[in-house]
């Protein structure tokens, strides 16, 4: 859906406070043109690639803050903070531009994907504060077939024709995502993983959930029909009692949740 004049009065003001080169990016993104890399005025960069939505994520996560909004949650100093289903690291990106002493564990499988979240972290110099692992999570260990998608931020092992161009990659439980990360509570887990939220959650142990205190899940009903009620139910199963939810016509949405 278009954007209203004030919805891009407002999107045009924040990015001027948030990109150094805000002037190229919004230019090349009004005229339909590669955006170059995104500089942060904190002296970050965002490195991305053509297939990887650079303006989507950057006005999703930075602009209209889908994560943390309604004072859902903040970052302070030494939170643990989860990312399943990283991609390139714009939302690792996010919390580091928001409080740089977060310790970040990013998990993504795509192969370039991955590439590119490394690339992010090194370019950047955040090897201390973010881990990151070329895994998949599921409701096993094991290798899953994920699609080569077009779009990097699609990319899923549900959807796709025995004819899609695949690759194989290593899956694991979030109990094995979990024991990666230190010892004590979970801030923050954010899970966006195209459909496999389902496996993700209905095949953890509640002592893994339990260490989350906050969590966000992209749900796809387009993808898994009752992907919805199914992540709902079973964050009330695991104790969670706070939710806020919104939705799109296209049967995508975000369930965050707190105890």
């Amino acid at each position: 859906m278009p954007l209203t004049l004030s919805e891009r009065i407002r999107y045009k003001i924040k990015t001027i406070q948030i990109l150094k080169n805000w002037a190229p990016v919004w230019i090349s993104n009004r005229v339909k043109k590669p955006l170059p890399e995104l500089r942060l005025r904190d002296g970050k960069i965002i490195h991305h690639g053509s297939q990887d939505l650079p303006w989507f994520l950057f006005s999703e996560i930075f602009l209209e803050d889908c994560y943390l909004k309604k004072n859902f949650y903040r970052p302070r100093p030494g939170d643990i903070i989860v990312d399943i289903g990283a991609n390139i690291g714009m939302f690792m990106l996010y919390f580091q531009w928001l409080e740089p002493q977060t310790l970040l564990y990013c998990f993504e499988p795509g192969r370039s994907s991955f590439q590119r979240l490394r690339e992010n972290i090194e370019t950047n110099h955040l090897q201390t504060q973010v881990q990151s692992f070329n895994d998949a999570v599921f409701d096993r260990k094991g290798e899953l077939r994920l699609d080569q998608n077009a779009e990097s931020g699609n990319r899923s092992i549900f959807g796709h024709s025995a004819e899609a161009t695949t690759e194989t990659v290593p899956c694991i439980t979030l109990e094995e995502a979990l024991s990666r990360v230190p010892d004590g509570p979970v801030s923050f887990l954010k899970i966006d993983t195209e459909g496999a939220e389902i496996e993700i959650l209905e095949g953890a142990l509640d002592a893994a959930l339990e260490r989350v205190r906050k969590i966000a899940v992209e749900f796809h009903d387009n993808l898994r029909p009752g992907a919805h009620d199914r992540v709902l139910r079973r964050l009330q199963k695991a104790g969670f009692r706070h939710f806020l939810e919104n939705s799109s016509p296209e049967g995508v949405g975000l369930i965050r949740a707190s105890r």
